[in-house]
Formats: C-alpha cells, structure tokens, sequence
C-alpha cells in the first residue's frame, strides 16, 4: 500500500484546520445580531393600559399609545402635534382584548415602557387573579408598571383633555409620584401588590385617581384591594390618619385648631406587645416639622410652640384613630398587623391564626412626640410682624 508524503498530509491537515479557524472567527458576526429585532418605526409604543368591565364581553382593554409621527419628550413636540392614539377592544380576557387591537393596527404593539394599568373598581371583584395572572406571566410588561384604580371608565382616564406636550399615561404617573414623594403607599405598582397579597394581611394599597373635572384627574386616596377583588375607598379628605399608618411621610400639610403644621418628616412603628389571649399594639410615631400657619392669639415664643405641639399630638392620635376605626369598618388589614405579628411573634400568630379577625378586637396604645422646629425669625419678631407672617402663611397653605 503507498501512503501519501508527510509533506503533503500536513498540507491537508493546514488547510482543514485553517477553514475551521476562520469559520469560527465568522461566528461571533452572525451570532451578535438581534433575532427579535425591530425598527423603531415599525412598533407602536403603549404607555398606558386600562381595563374595564365590557358591554358585550366581560373585558374591555383601552391603550394609550404614543403618536408615532412625534417624539416622546416634550421638547421634540409641537403645539400642532396631535393627541396620542387611544384604541380598545373587548373580549374574554386580556389577552384575547389585546389580540384584537393588534389585529387592527398597522403595526406591532410595543408593551415593554407601558408605564400605568389603570382598572375600574367594577372589573377587580371578578377578573382581578386572572388580570394579575396574565400581567405576572407577560415577560414583555414590566413589574414595576403603576397600578391605579378609579371609579369611572377606566378607558375614560386616557380621554381626559390637558397639555398635549405628554403622554396621558406618562401625565397620570408623574401625578402619582408626585403623592409618593410626600409617602411611598401611593407607589403601587405590580410588583407591591403582588407581595402585599400574599403577606399574611392579604390586602394591598392600590392608589385611588379620579377625574376632578374635564381637564383634570387627581388622587382622591387609596383603595384597600384584596385578592378576591373586595375593594374598600379611602378617601384623603376624610381618612389622612391612614398616611400615618402607612410608614414614613414627607413634606405632609396637617391642620390643627389654631393653625397648621409642615410636617418636614414623620415616621410610624407599630410593635406587638400583647398574646395571643390579649391582642394588643404600641403605635409609636415620631414627627419633625414647622408651624406653617399660626393663628393662636399669641406671638410664636416658647409657650406657642409647646401649644402647638400638644395641639398637633391631639390631633394626630385623633386621625390615627378615626383611621384604625374606618380599617376595622372596611374588614380588611390594610396596615398590616397580622404581618407585625407574623413577623414579630410568629408562636403567638400561630396560634390567633384560628381567629381570622382578631386583629379588629386588638388593644391600641399610642406613643405620640411630635416636634417643632424653632424658628428664631419667627419667634423673635414682633407681634405685627407675625400676624402679617400668619397672612401669607394661610396663602400658602
């Protein structure tokens, strides 16, 4: 048998390995690219979905989308630029909605910067798991996606008129974060809501926005949802003790009877302190703020702030309790004390597990120290000085 040269045979083997190498080499530039890629152009940016209870099916969804022959930021739009695209749809469930709508646009819906879920009270107590099933399990929607809730058509919200410089939803988020600045309950967005319904609570805080008139929509409040879908309003004329329930606050108006006070910080502890025999809480709150109005018949001197401090204590235990009492009314643990004890005592939660609503018999005690910044301005003035001081004080107020 005549076997080939060696010179030859390593030729071979140059050239094999040779075209392998370069193969490979090759790889990486066909591999780097996209295999979902899309142009800009060809997606529709939605940056607000609502859902409803529908007329002809149990769901109706309305988006929001941004008007794709304009930008996105307020500076690259002008004042001839038309509203954003408000399309719906309704169906079985969500996701057949969204199907629809798809169906009837010329382009690719874009879900991935959608930025508010706006729900109608009417549609949670029937479709709220399934709503929040089909959202968890949407890889395309983010988790940190707002969710609001009102008491009109929620698809309304996006027909509402104002400055055309901004999305509608991207003008509803800004207006809710706006409240979280001054306390973090108002920030409800998916992924909050889902870990607040499975606590031992089982209920969470869902940011209550309603239309004040044509052109504007405000927060009314916050609504206790649980996840059966029961919802309980808690409107903030009315219930602004549930802020201090809620955790810390910032920058928080209050009035008192002689006046009214900034409030630059406060901060809630709730601690158990009873067992399972005697449920029983300690309330600690803690307070720093300013008087921002004073109408007390006295200039602002040392005995005017130890006044209005003990005014301001008075006044917060009240809302506390007018809160804990409209709580105990709506029969769902919106502050979280079957948690407290979860966490804090878990042998005595075991055991008052037995007893769902226990917690609406607990014993409340309240530890309540608000404190006042001095205002050496303001104290050392003389008495025409602060009254025209109080003046434009209850301007601002």
């Amino acid at each position: 048998m005549v076997r080939p040269c060696g010179r030859r045979e390593d030729h071979r083997l140059a050239v094999r390995y040779g075209g392998i190498l370069a193969v490979l080499m090759l790889l990486p530039l066909v591999l780097s690219g996209c295999a979902d890629y899309s142009e800009v152009d060809d997606l529709l940016v939605v940056t607000g979905m609502a859902i409803d209870a529908g007329d002809r099916a149990p769901v109706k969804v309305t988006l929001d989308i941004v008007n794709p022959e304009q930008g996105t930021s307020q500076e690259s739009r002008g004042p001839s630029d038309q509203r954003d695209t408000v399309v719906s749809a309704e169906a079985e469930d969500v996701e057949r909605a969204l199907d629809h709508i798809q169906q009837r646009l010329p382009h690719r819906l874009y879900l991935s910067h959608n930025a508010v879920v706006v729900l109608q009270q009417n549609v949670l107590r029937p479709h709220l798991t399934e709503i929040l099933d089909f959202l968890e399990r949407n890889r395309a929607m983010r988790r940190s996606q707002l969710w609001v809730m009102t008491t009109i058509p929620a698809g309304d919200i996006w027909r509402t008129s104002g400055p055309d410089q901004q999305a509608r939803a991207l003008q509803l988020r800004e207006l809710v974060e706006q409240a979280a600045d001054q306390c973090a309950v108002f920030r409800s967005d998916q992924l909050h809501l889902a870990k607040a319904w499975l606590t031992p609570s089982g209920t969470g805080l869902m940011t209550w926005v309603d239309p004040l008139d044509a052109n504007t929509v405000q927060v009314r409040g916050l609504a206790g949802v649980t996840m059966d879908g029961r919802v309980h309003r808690f409107d903030l004329a009315n219930d602004r003790g549930l802020l201090w329930w809620t955790g810390n606050t910032h920058t928080v108006l209050q009035e008192i009877p002689d006046g009214a006070i900034r409030w630059v910080q406060t901060g809630t502890r709730v601690d158990w302190v009873g067992t399972s025999q005697r449920p029983a809480f300690r309330v600690v709150w803690r307070g720093t703020g300013e008087v921002e109005r004073w109408m007390g018949g006295r200039p602002l001197d040392e005995k005017a702030y130890r006044r209005a401090e003990r005014l301001a204590q008075e006044t917060v235990e009240r809302d506390l309790r007018d809160a804990w009492r409209e709580v105990v009314t709506s029969g769902m643990d919106v502050i979280g004390l079957q948690e407290t004890v979860f966490r804090q005592a878990p042998q005595d939660y075991r055991k008052l597990a037995a007893r769902p609503n226990w917690w609406k018999s607990a014993t409340l005690t309240f530890d309540i120290r608000p404190s006042l910044i001095r205002s050496q301005l303001t104290s050392a003035a003389p008495p025409d000085v602060q009254n025209r001081l109080s003046k434009a004080w209850s301007g601002r107020g």
